[in-house]
């Protein structure tokens, strides 16, 4: 199912809660992975960079702003290194899967993660 356009980010925010697999399964089309990636993507930083302020806000003062920037960091930067990774498992098992798919699996997963933290 392909959503309209206008669908909102707190849309999409429930829709990565309730039904993650349609976010994933919208990769396919390739202008709807255009539409969706950024916005998964912004809601991924969005969301950790808000509880890297809280958890910084136990030791307060500069820390807030250094854990908001690190916490993000934190789940992106393994799923950049680990998602090729992944995909040559999957090749070498014999099931390949298509770029597109695979990347927005990962950030729906990091995108989720960050909404329930």
């Amino acid at each position: 199912m392909i959503e309209p356009e206008g669908i909102s980010l707190l849309g999409l925010c429930g829709d990565l809660l309730r039904s993650p697999e349609s976010v994933v399964d919208r990769a396919a089309d390739p202008r709807a992975f255009a539409r969706d990636a950024p916005r998964v993507l912004f809601v991924a930083i969005g969301c950790l960079a808000l509880f890297g302020a809280v958890v910084g806000s136990y030791r307060g003062g500069v820390q807030v702003g250094f854990a908001a920037l690190k916490m993000p960091l934190l789940l992106l930067v393994p799923l950049v290194v680990g998602l090729p990774a992944v995909g040559s498992l999957f090749r070498l098992a014999g099931q390949p899967v298509a770029g597109p798919r695979l990347s927005m699996a990962g950030l729906v997963a990091v995108a989720r993660t960050a909404l329930l933290a």
